[in-house]
């Protein structure tokens, strides 16, 4: 049983555009023992139109931008910055993953930086051509769910689905809509479904964790968490509900200028975090109830046996009151107890010998 959890340190847009910062968050995630480093690329003119009005979230640290175009131009990397950040990580020994808010900069992950894994943001989960090129070009998505109700995840993970039975996007259009019913178990090696709630921070009461239980019932899929909360507490109950992947922003510093540091988790936190994680993954253990080592070892000293608490004379009936149950354990007697009650003893039975 693979009870493995894995910890994305997603750095996402707090390394403020500077790559030496970038490596140095890379080297700590390394330190924290996470599985991923994740960043983001784009370029602000294919992400917003020039006079898009900064989230609320972005207000309160925006680098002193006025609009959202103006704040991620100071934030982007270019594709140098990347392949840089991409080697660096390889030689870290850390699993280098990326999201591309675009087909062509998707293109790009794919064919220039070769990689394999993909995680597709929310606010591109109805990007319907993006979505059936990553589904015939990756071998394993990140999908994250934010901003969306049920039936647009179904159409999301329905394109994944027809991405692997069509050649092209316009083949799929058309029976997109002429499917009803998808095995999406189909994908359960390709598709990790990431609940998700678009909101920096998320507040605790919007978190919505049962969503998991309804991906998985749903699906029957490897589910993940994209935690926005703050602190670390929910990322680990995440785990109880079936998560394997957990993704929390990681910053070098809560008070730098940008977006997300604020919400994001430090050093500390994030050492704690996957600490914590590699705890819990131990104590998963099985599915199968059974004696562990160290019980079958306590068991003699620890356990019970029925004994007899006073003497019975031969051929007396045996009441509760003649029986005891207590320590050592000698052998399995306890369903004994059921047949022998009310019946006569065949022989005399001495105290505290085992029934």
């Amino acid at each position: 049983m693979n009870n493995k959890i894995n910890l994305i340190a997603e750095i996402g847009v707090n390394h403020n555009g500077k790559i030496e910062v970038a490596k140095k968050m890379i080297s700590l995630a390394k330190k924290c023992q996470c599985d991923f480093v994740k960043f983001q690329l784009f370029k602000a003119e294919n992400l917003v139109k020039k006079n898009t009005i900064l989230a609320s979230y972005q207000k309160k640290n925006s680098l002193n931008s006025k609009t959202q175009f103006e704040m991620l131009k100071k934030l982007q990397l270019n594709y140098n910055d990347l392949k840089k950040l991409k080697k660096f990580s390889d030689r870290k020994n850390i699993q280098f993953l990326c999201t591309a808010f675009d087909l062509e900069n998707l293109k790009y992950l794919h064919d220039k930086l070769k990689l394999k894994f993909i995680k597709i943001s929310s606010t591109d989960l109805d990007n319907y051509p993006m979505l059936f090129y990553a589904g015939k070009k990756f071998k394993k998505i990140f999908l994250s769910t934010g901003l969306a109700d049920i039936k647009k995840v179904d159409l999301a993970l329905k394109v994944l689905y027809l991405s692997n039975k069509y050649k092209t996007f316009k083949s799929c259009s058309q029976q997109i809509f002429k499917k009803k019913n998808v095995n999406f178990s189909i994908l359960k090696n390709k598709v990790v479904i990431f609940q998700c709630t678009s909101s920096y921070p998320c507040r605790d009461n919007e978190t919505n964790l049962n969503v998991l239980q309804t991906y998985k019932n749903r699906y029957d899929l490897n589910i993940g968490f994209s935690d926005h909360t703050i602190g670390t507490e929910l990322a680990l109950v995440s785990v109880g509900f079936g998560c394997r992947y957990i993704e929390k922003h990681f910053t070098l510093d809560k008070k730098s200028k940008g977006p997300d540091h604020s919400t994001s988790l430090d050093y500390v936190e994030l050492k704690y975090l996957s600490d914590s994680l590699k705890k819990t993954s131990k104590a998963l253990g099985s599915f199968k109830k059974k004696l562990t080592e160290s019980e079958i070892k306590n068991k003699k000293a620890v356990k019970k046996s029925y004994y007899i608490k006073k003497e019975i004379p031969k051929n007396s009936i045996i009441k509760i009151d003649d029986v005891i149950f207590k320590r050592p354990f000698v052998k399995e007697n306890s369903e004994k107890i059921f047949n022998i009650l009310g019946k006569r003893s065949k022989k005399k039975r001495k105290v505290d010998s085992t029934l």
